[in-house]
């Protein structure tokens, strides 16, 4: 099934400087919570939520909820959706938004040589 970007955004944006080492003792600490709200009204809408956090160690700490409306070609159930959003694992689609965002904003604010880690992720 054909589908489309049809809107993203970020809110709740946090960026703080920090001597706070990472809890697993890596360069980095990232995690992303996703959850999806399927539009019952035009019942061709998904709504997916990616809530992430980066922990820098002992240099920052940068949290962001990133906002995405997915457009299908077709009608769907809510079970329907989900499976779809699955199929095309759409973590892994919107990612490089969220990989994007974060370094044009660590970059902005002083951190230009931090990236984002590459992340891969399961279908499940």
């Amino acid at each position: 099934m054909e589908y489309s970007i049809a809107n993203i955004w970020v809110d709740k944006v946090n960026l703080e400087r920090t001597e706070e080492k990472t809890n697993n003792k890596n360069q980095y600490e990232l995690k992303i919570d996703c959850s999806l709200d399927y539009n019952s009204a035009d019942k061709q809408s998904v709504r997916f939520v990616m809530d992430f956090s980066l922990h820098s160690n002992a240099k920052f700490k940068l949290s962001a909820i990133h906002y995405t409306i997915i457009k299908f070609s077709e009608q769907l159930t809510g079970d329907e959706a989900e499976a779809e959003m699955v199929r095309i694992n759409a973590p892994s689609l919107l990612y490089p938004y969220i990989r994007a965002f974060c370094t044009n904003l660590l970059s902005s604010a002083g951190f230009s040589s931090e990236h984002l880690p590459l992340v891969f992720f399961d279908k499940k």
